[in-house]
């Protein structure tokens, strides 16, 4: 369908197949942190700059590119324990910038870049605050 919504197809398909020139890049959707963020790829413009698409669209294209981020993400159940909340996050973020980790996964073409749990939360907050009128254009075209 010529679609890469993840990080991860991002990192590993899309990086060979525009290698090997079998797709061209059109656009990317989203900000700079969304979707391919770690992906250097010359000529492939920002569809809002592109376009300069309205305010209402730009806000759109973050919900749906926010939606993509949070896709797999790793969650602790209510009521956790800040104190281990936090031994978690840190093992976890420790975990994904340990050097044989790192190596294993750039052999197999993938190199980690998690979102850390306070870029989730900013993700969420944004997205419970995007207007109605947005999400009503999500439901009625993106659904």
């Amino acid at each position: 369908d010529g679609i890469f919504s993840s990080q991860e197809s991002a990192d590993t398909t899309f990086k060979r197949y525009s290698e090997e020139a079998i797709v061209v890049p059109l656009v990317k959707f989203g900000p700079d942190n969304a979707g391919l963020r770690r992906l250097d790829l010359p000529g492939f413009p920002d569809l809002v700059k592109k376009k300069g698409l309205n305010a209402e669209m730009e806000t759109l294209g973050k919900f749906l590119t926010n939606s993509y981020d949070l896709a797999r993400m790793y969650a602790l159940p209510p009521g956790t324990p800040a104190d281990r909340a936090e031994i978690l996050r840190k093992a976890f973020q420790d975990t994904l910038k340990d050097p044989k980790l790192l190596e294993e996964a750039t052999k197999i073409g993938y190199v980690p870049g998690p979102l850390t749990a306070s870029e989730i939360e900013e993700l969420v907050a944004s997205m419970i605050k995007t207007p109605s009128a947005v999400k009503e254009l999500f439901r009625k075209h993106l659904l």
